[in-house]
């Protein structure tokens, strides 16, 4: 009784091994006949999956039918986005470069997305899902913060409504302190010193110099208390 396998493979790179192997052997066609002549035909859709049928005769006889490579399959070959390590969305549209980079994720495995959201409710929506947001409004609104607070604040790197990352000269009340001493449990913690010779990751007693800056994290609502607390 006439027979047909179907399956979908990687063009130009079938093997005897699941699902061909297992679904061919049954058969009693000669295996190694049907692979070569599979990645004859679909040499063509390197690095592509293909659906093919073969269809099997009484006599073993055997003959392969190539399908069209799914949409998406098509697209990341123009695209050429099997090569890409880093996809960026950086259109005017929050919703283009959120479904862009979402895309570029989760159906095509760009191991790096990066997307631009003006949004900023959106942006943190979107980074708890594991995207990697950046967002302007978000960036402005830290800068115009820093020089309404004090210029010597100097400047806030990330900003979320927790949290921020800020970097500060030190400068008198900073100076020839311990970064123990320095640190405020859950509100202000320095993660690194930008030094003469390079930066550091400091320990507890790690001591503060001159020029040093200083790149801490620090709690949204602890912000007047940091400030107070170092007279900035």
């Amino acid at each position: 009784m006439a027979q047909t396998v179907d399956a979908l493979i990687e063009g130009g790179k079938a093997t005897a091994a699941p699902p061909l192997g297992p679904a061919l052997g049954p058969t009693g066609v000669n295996i190694g006949q049907v692979i070569a002549e599979i990645n004859k035909k679909t040499a063509d859709f390197k690095g592509m999956k293909v659906p093919i049928k073969v269809h099997i005769t009484d006599d073993k006889e055997f003959s392969v039918t190539v399908g069209t490579p799914p949409v998406s399959q098509l697209i990341k070959k123009e695209a050429g986005i099997e090569k890409a390590n880093a996809f960026c969305a950086l259109t005017n549209g929050d919703n283009t470069n959120l479904v862009s980079a979402q895309v570029a994720k989760r159906l095509f495995a760009v191991p790096k997305v990066i997307a631009r959201v003006y949004d900023p409710e959106r942006a943190r929506i979107y980074q708890s899902l594991g995207l990697d947001i950046i967002s302007g409004t978000i960036l402005f609104a830290a800068m115009l913060r820093d020089k309404i607070i004090e210029s010597r604040f100097s400047s806030y790197l990330i900003e979320t409504k927790d949290a921020g990352v800020i970097q500060l000269e030190v400068k008198d009340s900073l100076l020839n302190k311990a970064v123990k001493d320095v640190n405020l449990a859950g509100e202000f913690q320095v993660v690194a010193i930008k030094q003469m010779e390079g930066t550091i990751i400091p320990t507890p007693e790690t001591v503060l110099k001159k020029n040093d800056v200083i790149m801490a994290i620090v709690k949204t609502a602890s912000l007047n208390k940091v400030k107070k607390k170092f007279k900035l």
